[in-house]
């Protein structure tokens, strides 16, 4: 399987790939669709549904349940995994910042 990234506008908000342990107490709450407003966190928008996602090392939910989650401002774990393949990478949100991650799994 090969992973693809469908936009780099949230590039700015990523660094360097995290092979490291997750940071420290998790601090994300998922909010699943049709949730109350959310000002800082994380907006999902990642294929396919069944990916799971963890945040600093909690698994939070499956990709086609969540929409956005709401995390704490700093820098922040993201492992997304789909089967036998999976992605990990640093995401910094500041305080009431919305930050967009898009990202597909694709079959190769």
């Amino acid at each position: 399987m090969r992973r693809a990234v469908l936009t780099t506008a949230f590039a700015l908000c990523l660094s360097a790939p995290v092979w490291a342990t997750p940071l420290a107490q998790p601090h994300a709450v998922p909010v699943k669709k049709g949730a109350a407003k959310i000002d800082t966190g994380i907006q999902w928008q990642v294929a396919p549904e069944k990916v799971e996602i963890f945040v600093d090392g909690k698994k939070i939910g499956l990709a086609g349940e969540l929409k956005v989650t709401a995390v704490k401002p700093g820098k922040h774990a993201i492992r997304l995994v789909n089967g036998l393949d999976e992605t990990e990478f640093e995401v910094s949100v500041k305080k009431g910042q919305l930050v967009p991650l898009q990202f597909e799994f694709t079959d190769e």
